[in-house]
């Protein structure tokens, strides 16, 4: 991915089964936000309602599409599996593993 100037983003576009990347300056776009969907409680949702500023630019179906494979990729990301609980072991105990390896400013601070 290449950003000019930290003000592009890549956007994905797909025309006739060719897939290709358009650069799109942000500073000149408006921004339209996509609410989050709170129904499930505080997993990473967001809603498939298409926005007002939306309406007649894109078809709602494939805005509708595009929200539900985003809101699945959060699912798989977030599924608990051996693997994911391994590595979240693993990072804690190498995060107070590091205590005795080392005294942590606030400990020397209170000294």
């Amino acid at each position: 991915l290449k950003w000019k100037n930290g003000l592009s983003s890549l956007v994905m576009r797909k025309s006739e089964n060719i897939d290709y990347i358009m650069s799109v300056v942000l500073a000149k776009c408006p921004k339209i936000f996509i609410h989050r969907d709170y129904t499930s409680g505080m997993v990473v949702r967001f809603q498939t309602k298409l926005p007002q500023e939306l309406v007649g630019r894109i078809d709602e179906q494939l805005f509708e599409k595009c929200i539900q494979t985003v809101n699945e990729m959060f699912a798989r990301a977030e599924k608990l599996t051996w693997k994911s609980l391994f590595e979240n072991i693993i990072g804690c105990f190498t995060c107070y593993l590091s205590h005795l390896c080392m005294e942590y400013q606030f400990s020397r601070v209170r000294k």
